[in-house]
């Protein structure tokens, strides 16, 4: 019977257990004591500060890991810009949290500040508190610290909350140098690290050559609020190659030159029509009958000359245009009429 009633607890406490949600790891990077506190006060700040994580809900990533990561790259020691908890953050793994402290102390009055940092924060800040303990016991500084760390979440919790709050984002192109409009706003060039209120945005990637990539970016407190962007060239235009404006010159020459031939022999044709040869008076049985001839080869004539004109002044880009001839016989001869564009 006793067994069973010791199951039946441990399974009570088991469960709950169980069901508990994973706590957010906070690492704390720095406690700074001051003024006439003494320094060996730090170590008992340490310990109540890691209390008052705990029971604002969250898990503190060991001492430990935060000293090897800082060891391992020592630059980032005291940097708290978001270039600098990003690399940190990374180092640690899950740790998306940052904490710092600093004590100062004016004889038994004590002055607490707290800052929680993210890299997605405006500046790496989160949420600032301060407390002031006048008259102050170390028990009494001690239970301050631990709740100003209960504080600092509540803080955290209402600035998330509250409208217009910003976020650390992070925009990258593929190739770099493109420059970023953010609603319409030129905001620098890739990799750009800027912050933006939680919401939609607008992002514009542009880089001359390449096409245009706008994007929607959705800010918000969970992050990670990363954008990369690949450009996509813009493709060549077609090559135009111009057309050519040689003439048919050598065509031309030579109908003008026959033209001008034909037109010689009819107007000689049409000159002797009527004309021949008398063997005496009233009698001139050989007169010469050329007029038909003589128009047509004349028309002819004109019509080559017309035709070598317009072949000598004639661009190949052009398109053909006619070139009417009206070739009317009339009393002792015929007229030839040209229509057209030269």
């Amino acid at each position: 019977m006793l067994r069973r009633l010791l199951v039946v607890l441990l399974v009570a406490v088991a469960v709950p257990a169980a069901a508990e949600a994973p706590r957010e790891r906070v690492a704390l990077l720095d406690v700074a004591v001051s003024g006439d506190a003494p320094r060996q006060l730090r170590a008992s700040l340490l310990t109540s500060l890691g209390g008052g994580v705990y029971a604002a809900g969250w898990e503190q990533v060991p001492a430990k890991d935060v000293d090897s990561a800082l060891a391992s790259a020592p630059g980032l020691a005291g940097c708290f810009t978001p270039t600098c908890l990003e690399q940190l953050a990374t180092k640690l793994g899950s740790a998306k949290l940052f904490m710092r402290a600093r004590v100062s102390a004016a004889g038994s009055t004590y002055s607490i500040e707290l800052d929680l940092l993210a890299p997605t924060a405006a500046g790496g800040l989160i949420a600032h508190v301060e407390q002031k303990c006048e008259v102050c016991t170390l028990p009494e500084l001690n239970e301050a610290m631990s709740q100003a760390a209960v504080q600092l979440k509540q803080r955290a919790v209402e600035q998330t909350k509250a409208p217009g709050t910003a976020y650390r984002v992070m925009i990258s192109s593929t190739p770099r140098g493109a420059t970023v409009r953010i609603d319409g706003v030129d905001s620098g060039q890739t990799p750009l690290s800027t912050d933006l209120p939680a919401g939609s945005h607008t992002v514009v990637v542009h880089d001359p050559g390449w096409i245009d990539e706008p994007r929607t970016l959705v800010v918000t407190a969970d992050g990670p609020n990363v954008l990369e962007v690949k450009l996509v060239p813009v493709p060549p235009a077609p090559v135009v190659v111009p057309h050519s404006h040689r003439t048919h010159f050598g065509l031309g020459l030579a109908s003008t030159a026959t033209g001008v031939v034909l037109a010689g022999v009819g107007i000689g044709l049409l000159v002797v029509d009527g004309k021949g040869t008398c063997d005496g008076p009233g009698e001139c049985p050989k007169l010469h009958d050329t007029k038909l001839l003589g128009a047509l080869t004349l028309g002819t004539g004109a019509v080559a000359i017309a035709a070598g004109i317009y072949w000598m002044t004639r661009k190949k880009t052009d398109e053909p245009r006619p070139v009417p001839v009206v070739i009317a016989p009339t009393q002792g001869g015929a007229t030839v009429t040209l229509a057209g564009r030269f």
